[in-house]
């Protein structure tokens, strides 16, 4: 993670990774602000706080998409219309706008590669989905499940720029596919392509995704690369194994992960508890110890002490 303070327009303007614009300060007052900024394996986070009201005049890099969500601002002016305090910025590729930010702005900012989405959205066509970038700048008021939803991909977003400084590329990797899919699901909430899966086509893909997990315990698939092998897009993975199993695919990996380490505590004594967990990729031992009380209702020492 690296944090930044601007003292001035200028340095804050240097500080706009993937964005080709004009910033003109119009408040008055002294310019400040900061930035947490953490790049991801493909995509980069920004945790902005201005003080004062700010003039955007340019273009998105063409290979870019740019969301803004905030966490504090009052109402915003995109190309001359008014949306409220809760209205999320959007720019698509090579989109010109002119946007003008109130004062004491505080957001959370994602710059995506256009072929990531892509990818995401594997075997869906694309310009269904820029069109859902768009409804999602210009709704001006959100259901209690989007409202829900953002705050929820905020608030984990937090916590990643919290602790990315401790993890390794794993779990940095992790926390890029949970922020994705995140993404993806309020665009579905916003006017995004919807999912159509029948019930047989759920269950191949589960199927097919439990094979790939049972056959490689110790593999550490990620949720993008058990998409590749079920031949889907991430989204429908999630919808299958909502649909089916009651939980997203995540949640699977990480109960049959904690369940594959209560088996090997149990039965190889000379092991110990940390370097089975490291075996099994868990980076952050804190947090392991604390999931595993909560699915098991003991700690890994308890269970090696029976």
């Amino acid at each position: 993670m690296k944090y930044v303070e601007c003292n001035s327009i200028d340095v804050y303007i240097d500080n706009l990774n993937g964005l080709d614009v004009e910033a003109t300060q119009v408040g008055s007052g002294r310019f400040f602000s900061t930035n947490r900024n953490v790049k991801l394996p493909l995509i980069e986070i920004n945790h902005w706080r201005i003080n004062t009201s700010i003039l955007y005049h340019g273009a998105l890099a063409q290979d870019k998409i740019y969301l803004s969500f905030p966490i504090e601002r009052e109402s915003q002016i995109i190309d001359g219309k008014v949306f409220g305090s809760d209205s999320i910025l959007a720019v698509l590729p090579d989109e010109d706008l002119l946007v003008l930010h109130p004062k004491l702005v505080e957001t959370m900012d994602f710059l995506i590669p256009l072929a990531v989405l892509q990818d995401y959205y594997k075997y869906q066509n694309l310009t269904d989905t820029l069109p859902s970038l768009k409804n999602l700048r210009n709704k001006t008021t959100f259901s209690n499940i989007e409202t829900l939803k953002i705050k929820q991909l905020i608030n984990y977003t937090l916590s990643v720029i919290d602790q990315v400084s401790q993890w390794n590329y794993l779990a940095a990797v992790d926390a890029q596919d949970t922020i994705l899919v995140n993404i993806l699901e309020i665009l579905g909430e916003s006017g995004g392509k919807k999912i159509i899966c029948s019930s047989k086509h759920r269950v191949v893909v589960v199927k097919r995704a439990l094979a790939a997990i049972h056959k490689e315990p110790k593999s550490n698939l990620t949720i993008v690369e058990l998409s590749n092998i079920c031949f889907c897009s991430i989204r429908t993975l999630e919808y299958s194994f909502k649909s089916i199993l009651g939980c997203s695919p995540k949640a699977y990996l990480i109960k049959r992960r904690l369940n594959l380490i209560k088996h090997e505590i149990k039965c190889s004594p000379e092991k110990s508890i940390s370097r089975i967990a490291i075996d099994f990729g868990v980076v952050n031992a804190g947090r392991f110890s604390n999931d595993y009380f909560m699915y098991f209702g003991e700690y890994p020492s308890d269970t090696r002490n029976k």
